[in-house]
């Protein structure tokens, strides 16, 4: 016997749009509901959506839009940043990208 937990797919309601404003709510429910699933009860990761309100500090979108999720170091590990939780952060692969791309261009217009 095999220990796989089935998960069932839950159908949209109705005729529910991503495109429709007055379902926000709606579908912000369903991608917090899809992260619950993803990330273990309790677990760190499980914690740091849960501070981050299931969004990404940097686009301010739901961590569970279809991208994928990076963990971000606060303070660099290689500057003496650990991982510890309250130094981490749950973004966006593309966001994580941005953030050490803005870190590079404004190193580089300080020197």
């Amino acid at each position: 016997m095999r220990n796989v937990a089935i998960t069932r797919h839950v159908k949209v309601t109705g005729t529910a749009s991503p495109d429709d404003p007055g379902l926000n709510e709606y579908w912000t429910n369903r991608a917090t509901r899809q992260g619950k699933e993803f990330f273990a009860k309790g677990s760190n990761l499980y914690q740091l959506a849960t501070r981050q309100n299931w969004k990404c500090p940097v686009c301010c979108e739901h961590l569970f839009n279809e991208e994928r999720i990076h963990t971000h170091h606060v303070k660099a590990v290689a500057t003496g940043g650990t991982d510890n939780i309250d130094n981490l952060s749950l973004v966006h692969e593309v966001c994580h990208k941005n953030l050490h791309l803005m870190k590079c261009k404004h190193e580089w217009q300080e020197a």
